[in-house]
C-alpha cells in the first residue's frame, strides 16, 4: 500500500500546490550467531522522522479538526475520487514542518480489503464519507461532494489507475 499511497500523493500534488510526501518503508533482515527456530529475522522500518508527530486522519472515520488536516482530508477525498470509489487513502499521520507534510505508515482501504488487517474496506470508507466535510481544497480540485452511498459502484479493474511501482532492492512495497 506504500506504493499506492505514493501514487495518490504524487497525483494530488500535481493537481494542487502542496508539499506532501510519503516516507519510504524498508525491509531489514538481521542475522544472529545462533538462530532460534521459528524466530523472525526481518522487520520493517523507516528513517527517523524528527518533529511533532500528528495523526490527522484515521482509517475508521477519525478526522483531526486542526487547520493542517484540511489539506490531508482533501487528499483522502481525492484518492477516493481518482480511484472511482475503489480505494481510499487513510491512516494519515506524520510530521508537518517547514510548510511540508511527511506522512508515515499510510493505510489503503479497498473494496476487497486486500491491504491487510487495517484495511477496513467499505465500512472504513463509509465512516470517512460520513465524517468528511468538503473544504476549499476539495473545491480547488473540483472533486465535489462525497456521495454517501451504501456501496460504491464497482468498476472493472481496467478503469483503475496504474498504481504499481517498480520494485527496488531493499524496500518493502506493500
Amino acid at each position: 500500500s506504500s506504493c499506492a499511497a505514493q501514487y495518490f500523493v504524487r497525483e494530488f500534488c500535481k493537481s494542487i500546490p502542496a508539499k506532501v510526501s510519503v516516507l519510504p518503508c524498508y525491509l531489514y533482515q538481521y542475522t544472529t550467531e545462533t538462530p532460534i527456530q521459528g524466530s523472525v529475522t526481518c522487520f520493517c522500518g523507516e528513517r527517523h522522522l524528527p518533529g511533532v508527530f500528528v495523526k490527522w486522519i484515521g482509517n475508521y472515520g477519525f478526522i483531526n479538526r486542526v487547520e493542517q488536516a484540511k489539506l490531508l482530508e482533501a487528499l483522502v477525498h481525492f484518492s477516493y475520487s481518482l480511484s472511482q470509489g475503489q480505494l481510499m487513502l487513510a491512516h494519515i499521520q506524520g510530521v508537518f514542518s517547514g510548510g511540508a507534510y511527511t506522512l508515515t505508515d499510510p493505510q489503503l482501504l479497498s473494496l476487497d480489503q486486500r491491504f491487510g488487517r487495517a484495511d477496513l474496506g467499505e465500512e472504513g470508507m463509509r465512516k470517512f464519507r460520513e465524517a468528511h466535510t468538503c473544504n476549499q481544497y476539495c473545491s480547488q480540485l473540483g472533486i465535489g461532494q462525497l456521495a454517501l452511498l451504501s456501496s460504491p459502484a464497482k468498476f472493472p479493474s481496467s478503469t483503475m489507475p496504474n498504481i504499481k511501482a517498480p520494485r527496488r532492492a531493499g524496500t518493502l512495497l506493500g
